[in-house]
Order: structure tokens, then sequence, then C-alpha cells
């Protein structure tokens, strides 16, 4: 059955749509439900297996349709259509028609696939300076609206996923209603990164939020509330945490978990002496602190540089017959990697080898980081990566990040190539740090076409840049003169409003005013001042 043969209507309601502009916080990833049904089970692991389908004959269509979608995007940066929040809003099914058309000639429509859709829109989701999304809405409209094809979940969680990432909150919020509508199941961890992707940028009601979750069919159990806490901790909203903990408290029986990110969320905004409270109250109520009740609060107590607490902490949580783990000591080994020597950082980690307790990922990061104070020791560091793979640890990004520094430090691009390979080698994704080093480097060495190519390769990877990786992509741009992308990757920039720091907001946006003053570009030299006071207050 075809979605929509003439239009798509997403109609919604008015207090959902409100739930995503009031008062909010962050979220963090809902748990999965594990009272799902066996239809659910059976459900979800259809939809898991459609990506992982593609066949060798399908990865030409899929590269096919999304160069479509993309050169589209790129001919026509701000397309848009209307929109009037005063009526219910409707979506034509060949938003772009000379785009629907281009679609047929590639591949024909009866012989579209979910796994197809799937993989072109995860394409579009990880499209940089911007999301098409319209481009994409077009391709989603065109290949559901076939007779013959079969409509999955996940295709519309994925379409909701692309558009809450794109900012595009109202339209998301239609697919979530035309899901109700077709009765397929709606995930809560659906509207959980719905509202991870608004929370990010933005404040919006949790309660507002919360009520639409029921009114679709999704149940606020234990563990949704769990995930509200981690949201308002995460978003260092403690105040906001606190009065949601204590509204429940009395209504459904929290527990250690919910008591440990209360803690964390005091500790996260300087308010140790309310983090001793939480914990006090927690010991009252019956509930006895694990590990990570004592971790996370000597975590904000040597965050705070409140050592010697820490370790009458850590003295009592051993009294109590607490079995520290990794973590306990990481604490202490972070703290002593910014302010400590080399000979206590060794004292914490013999401590720790005394106690039985085997080295982690993070044990390991923080001894690299002390080799790393010192750019002679970077063989050494090496050396720490090998033998945490022989022991079985799986190295992070931030395993390598202090040696890429090192290596910055003496310009060895040889060396960079050999220890990117590696990381490539043991499959570890590097992260916005790692890719913001490299890309230093190959513009210091002025090797233009390699920083393009980390760029495309950090879209692929879905690594969110932050405001160094846009400075340095746009200064690149504006030293070969072209203006034009320099200002589409500026006006994102400016758009991720989260972005910091400041000042290389300032500088990125004074690289590009001169690019268009010298290419005598006035109407968009006032179009990007314009935008710049309305998104940098």
């Amino acid at each position: 059955m075809a979605l929509i043969r003439s239009k798509l209507h997403l109609a919604f309601p008015k207090s959902f749509i409100k739930s995503f502009s009031l008062p909010f916080s962050t979220v963090l990833e809902s748990p999965k439900n594990p009272n799902c049904s066996q239809n659910e089970k059976e459900t979800n692991e259809i939809d898991a297996n459609i990506s992982s389908n593609i066949t060798p004959q399908q990865n030409p269509i899929v590269k096919g349709l999304n160069s479509l979608i993309k050169d589209h995007h790129k001919e026509n940066p701000k397309f848009s259509i209307p929109y009037d929040t005063s009526r219910e809003y409707e979506i034509d099914a060949n938003i772009i028609p000379s785009l629907a058309q281009s679609f047929s000639q590639i591949t024909p429509g009866e012989c579209i696939s979910p796994s197809v859709v799937l993989s072109v829109l995860k394409k579009c989701r990880y499209a940089r300076p911007r999301i098409p999304y319209y481009q994409a809405l077009t391709f989603f409209n065109w290949a559901v609206s076939w007779d013959n094809f079969e409509i999955y979940k996940q295709s519309f969680v994925e379409m909701v996923d692309l558009l809450g990432k794109a900012d595009r909150f109202d339209l998301a919020c239609g697919f979530i209603e035309e899901m109700r509508r077709r009765k397929l199941e709606i995930p809560s961890e659906l509207f959980v990164r719905l509202l991870r992707r608004k929370f990010k940028h933005y404040n919006i009601s949790c309660y507002g939020a919360f009520n639409s979750m029921e009114e679709y069919g999704c149940s606020l159990d234990k563990a949704a509330i769990s995930v509200v806490i981690a949201m308002f901790v995460k978003k260092k909203q403690a105040v906001e945490a606190q009065s949601f903990f204590d509204k429940l408290k009395d209504i459904c029986e929290l527990d250690v978990v919910d008591y440990n990110n209360l803690i964390k969320g005091w500790c996260s905004v300087h308010k140790i002496s309310k983090a001793a409270r939480v914990f006090a109250e927690m010991k009252k109520t019956g509930i006895v602190p694990n590990v990570s009740t004592y971790n996370v609060f000597i975590d904000g107590l040597c965050s705070h540089c409140q050592i010697t607490r820490a370790e009458r902490v850590f003295s009592v949580m051993i009294e109590k017959g607490c079995q520290p783990n990794a973590a306990s000591f990481n604490n202490f080994l972070s703290y002593y990697v910014k302010f400590g020597t080399t000979e206590k950082i060794l004292e914490v980690y013999n401590q720790m080898k005394r106690f039985g307790c085997e080295p982690d990922v993070t044990t390991y990061n923080c001894l690299i980081a002390c080799y790393c104070r010192d750019v002679e020791n970077r063989d050494d560091a090496v050396k720490l990566i090998d033998e945490m793979v022989n022991k079985g640890i799986v190295p992070n990004a931030h395993s390598f990040n202090p040696i890429f520094n090192c290596i910055s430090q003496v310009g060895d691009m040889n060396a960079a190539d050999t220890l990117y390979a590696k990381m490539k080698e043991l499959k570890c994704q590097p992260n916005t740090v790692t890719f913001n080093v490299l890309l230093r480097m190959f513009v210091e060495f002025k090797s233009t076409d390699m920083v393009f190519k980390l760029e495309e390769e950090m879209c692929e990877l879905d690594v969110e840049p932050n405001a160094k990786t846009y400075k340095i992509l746009i200064s690149v741009l504006c030293a070969i003169g072209d203006w034009s992308d320099a200002c589409l990757f500026f006006e994102d920039m400016l758009e991720c409003t989260y972005l910091r720091p400041l000042v290389d907001v300032y500088e990125a946006y004074g690289m590009v005013l001169k690019e268009l003053r010298i290419a005598d570009q006035t109407k968009k030299h006032e179009e990007l001042v314009a935008m710049m006071k309305k998104y940098v207050k």
C-alpha cells in the first residue's frame, strides 16, 4: 500500500509540538524495555537486518540515488517550502518533482527495497555542511509511494532522526503522527532520540514531551524516568533534576541509579555540599551506596581539587566493605595527570594493582597522557597501545589523541600517517579532536586535498565538528578563494549556537568577511553581518 498518492497529511496535536518549544534539558539514549512483546522483538529484528541486506547489485543504486540528492542540494542550498504553524501541515509527495523523476531514471520505483531506502537516508544524515532534508523527504515520499513498497518501522525512525538532526522538529513530529496513523509501533527510543537532538541546542519541557509519549502509547516506565533525570544532569541543570526527583520519589520507587545521577548533577555544577546531602539522604532511605555512588562522589571531589576529602571518602568505601574498581582509581589518576607528578600517578597505579583491579582503557589513557607530557616519551606511549591490545583492551580516540599531539608538535607527517593507519587497523574511530589535530597538520603542510579528504571521512563517520574544525576548514576555503563554500560552512557554524569558544567563531567570521570584500560580494557581506548579530550575542 502506498504511503501517499498525492499528499501526505501530517497532522499532529499542538500539545506535541508545544512540548518541543518550552523550557527543558538534555537526554541520554533510553534503555531498551525488557518487557516488549514477542511480536515487537520480531519486528525489531527485521528492522535491524534491513540495512545489512544491501547486495553488491544495490550498491551502485544507493550511490546513484545519493549523488542525485547531494548534487541537487549543492545546486539549491537554500531550497525551502512555506510552513504555516496555524494550519494542519501538508507535504506534497513530489516536493521536488524534477528530483523524483531523476530517481526513477536510476532505478524503477517498484524495485526499490527498504534496505536501499535506509542506506540512502543514513548517507543523507551524514551530509555536511547541511543536511539535505527536503531532498531526503522527496526521496522518501517517492520510494514509499509505490504500491509494492513494504513499510517498515525503521524507515520512519531513520527519517525522524534525520529531520531531528536537521532541526526540523515540526516535520519529525508529523512523521511520528503518521506512524501512529499507520499503526506502526512507536518505540520510546524514538522519542528519546528526537528529544536528544532537540535538547542539545534548546530548552524544552520534559513534562510536555513525556505527556506526549503517553498519548502515543509509549509507557513512562522506570527506565524512562531515569533517562529524564540523566537528561537534566547532562545539561547541568541540577536544580531541575532535584525538582523532578522530589516530585517522583513519593510516587514511584527510585533506586541507586537515580541517586547516583543526582549526586553527579550537583557535582557538575560545583555544589559539593548538596551532593553530600543527597548522599546522606540516600543512606537514610535504606538504599546502600554502591561502588558507582562512591566513584561519582569521588570524581566530583577530584574535579573540584578536594583531593584530601576524596581520599577520605575512598577510605570510608573500603571500611564499608565496598570493593573499589578501576573507575575508583581512574578518578585519582585523572586528577594527578592534570595536577600531580609522574611519581604520584605511578603510586596510584601500583595501589590499584595491590587491590587486584585490572586496568581498563581509561587507566591506560591516563598513563599515555602522562608519558606524552614529554614528546621524547612518544614511543613509550605507543608501546602502551600495544600492551592494551595484547590484554584485549580496545583503545579509543582518547588513547591516540595525546600521541597525535606529540607528533603535531614536531611536525612528523610520516608518524601521523603511521599512527592513523594503526588506529584504522584497530577499528578505533577517531573523534573531533583527532581530526582537528590532523587537519591542522595538513594545513601547515599546505595539503589542501588531504584536508578535504579528511573532512569527507569525518562526515562518513558522523563525527560532529566543533568551532575549531569549522575555523580550520573555513581558513582553507578562504585561502583558495572559495567564498561561496566558506559562507555555507560559516552559516552552519552560526546555526550550531552551542559551539564555543567564541574566539574561533569571530576569527572565522573575520576570514569570511575579508574574502567577501575581496570578491566584491556586498550583498552576501551584509547578509552575513546580519546573521552574526542574530546568532552571536
